[in-house]
Parts: C-alpha cells; structure tokens; sequence
C-alpha cells in the first residue's frame, strides 16, 4: 500500500497532510530518507527505556519522536505522542499497552513509508 492507495485509518489524514505539505515529490524522497534512517532507532530506543524505566530518557524521546512527525506533518501521530508526553513530563510512565498501541501505529507508518520509498525510487 503506497500514500497514493488507500492507507490504514489511522493514518489517513497524516499522509494526506505530508503529502499536500510537500508537493515536490524529490523533496518528499529526500525527507523519507532521513526520517527512515533516524526514526527507527529513536524508536527502538523509545521502547527500551520506557521497559528499563528511564523516565528522564524516555521524555525527551519522547519529545523527539512527537517533534520529527510534527516535522513531517504526521499531526495525528504527534497528537497522541503529545499526550504521552504531558504524561512523561509529569513523571508518569503510560500504560504499557497504550505505548505499544502507539508504537504499533509508528511502526505501520514506518512500513508504509518503506513502500512508499521504493515505489518513488522505481518511478526515478
């Protein structure tokens, strides 16, 4: 499934924003890059110390995750790192389900972002 299909729900309108955000399809290639190489250890690293119980690290992960999908309009996506967080900031860990609800939509945008990549780099 590529951001010119019908992507899941939840990612819908992010995609759609991202797209309509960056026009020049280049532009988009460029950004896909980076964030593809950046995202994911941020990510994994995200995972492990909300497990260890870092709450210090996992703020400002927390707060650089929600910042690089501002960055590429995944409002929607942001919005509920917001929430986790506001949480983080008042020291609090979440749920364990609840992140890894959120952690199951980061990685199926990453997935959908990975094929997205390919299909512009057979287009070039």
């Amino acid at each position: 499934m590529f951001l010119t299909d019908e992507p899941i729900d939840f990612l819908e309108a992010d995609l759609k924003l991202f797209k309509e955000t960056f026009t020049d399809e280049g532009l988009r290639k460029r950004l896909i890059k980076v964030f593809l190489e950046e995202f994911p250890p941020k990510l994994d690293e995200l995972k492990n110390c909300f497990y260890n119980g870092d709450i210090e690290r996992f703020r400002f992960l927390v707060h650089c995750v929600k910042g690089m999908l501002g960055n590429m309009r995944f409002l929607h996506l942001a919005e509920e790192l917001k929430n986790i967080n506001d949480m983080a900031n008042l020291g609090n860990l979440p749920d364990s389900n609840r992140l890894e609800e959120i952690l199951f939509k980061l990685y199926t945008l990453l997935d959908h972002l990975h094929e997205y990549s390919e299909h512009l780099a057979l287009k070039s």
